[in-house]
């Protein structure tokens, strides 16, 4: 996952840069914006990556539980 976010950030730093000098900003606020983004998109990759995992392997948990008898999945009807 950290992969995946280093490779964003650095795609967003430069599309941010190429915007900002674009638009005719100075090459310091574009350095600044480009930075600031880049930096926020990492946060936010590495964050979503974390909560994929943690889905993924409660997923996986749970269907093993439930292969071994130890908890039977909602929406199947109850042994009387």
């Amino acid at each position: 996952m950290k992969r995946i976010a280093v490779t964003l950030s650095v795609m967003v730093f430069f599309a941010i840069a190429i915007v900002g000098w674009a638009c005719g900003l100075s090459p310091y606020a574009c350095s600044v914006k480009a930075v600031v983004g880049a930096i926020m998109i990492y946060v936010v990759a590495r964050l979503a990556g974390r909560f994929v995992v943690r889905i993924v392997a409660d997923v996986m948990v749970g269907d093993l539980n439930v292969g071994r008898g130890l908890r039977k999945r909602t929406g199947e009807p109850r042994n009387k």
